[in-house]
């Protein structure tokens, strides 16, 4: 015999269920307490990558000025 398979559930977020749910009309989560995102780890590497980025193109220049 043949396995069933299950029906499996979208991976929709709790809002627009509840959207749905309750007729279109869907309640706003004002609870944005717990979400702060720390984004300085990118910012130093961003930073990091262009001071990289500066030091090449300068170091380019200077090599073709010399062997010119």
């Amino acid at each position: 015999m043949s396995k069933k398979k299950r029906k499996r559930r979208p991976n929709i977020p709790e809002v627009t269920l509840q959207r749905y749910a309750s007729g279109g009309q869907a309640e706003r989560s004002t609870s944005d307490e717990g979400f702060a995102p720390d984004y300085s780890h990118v910012v130093q590497d961003l930073r990091r990558i262009g001071v990289l980025a500066v030091g090449f193109v300068a170091l380019l220049v200077l090599l073709s000025v010399l062997l010119n």
